[in-house]
């Protein structure tokens, strides 16, 4: 009789655990913690909080690096950063947005640089649409990277936007 009651509270323990995980979200995100942050963040773009949304994305370059996650939620980073940075540039060209963020966004996109392929999709959701002059602070990297210096990047400078850009690899 006994074990029948420790067999009934093991088993009603495990039931409330699994009710619990399925309530906490998707069972990918809760043994995947990029793609819980990733989900996170989308939940945040839903509700226009794009800082929480960035915060979370960026967690996950800091926490998960070389996750398939990085790649996906790098997009997205970018997207509101190019905002962000936008918003600040001209009135307050001092902001995290266009000093730190921009650096962390060159970085970010620096993790990529190390395939076999230039990153291209990475490389238009970040730089195209861009002042030129981000586009010299990411030469002024390149120079000091080995893995991004292989590769001769070109963008057209059109009335100081970037309007394409391409990467051929040096080493071949």
């Amino acid at each position: 009789m006994r074990h029948a009651t420790h067999r009934f509270k093991l088993s009603c323990l495990a039931t409330v655990w699994l009710i619990s995980l399925t309530a906490c979200g998707t069972w990918q995100s809760i043994w995947n913690p990029p793609q819980r942050l990733l989900d996170q963040a989308h939940a945040a773009v839903e509700q226009r909080d794009l800082d929480a949304a960035y915060r979370k994305l960026a967690q996950i370059r800091e926490r998960h690096p070389e996750s398939a996650e990085s790649r996906e939620a790098f997009r997205l980073a970018a997207a509101i950063f190019r905002k962000r940075y936008f918003e600040n540039r001209l009135t307050q060209p001092g902001s995290p947005w266009v000093t730190t963020e921009a650096r962390f966004m060159l970085d970010w996109f620096a993790s990529f640089a190390g395939g076999a392929e230039f990153p291209q999709a990475e490389a238009e959701v970040l730089f195209v649409g861009m002042p030129y002059t981000f586009f010299r602070e990411y030469l002024a990297l390149a120079e000091t990277r080995p893995e991004l210096s292989r590769w001769a990047v070109q963008a057209p400078d059109d009335n100081g936007i970037i309007e394409a850009i391409a990467a051929q690899n040096t080493a071949r």
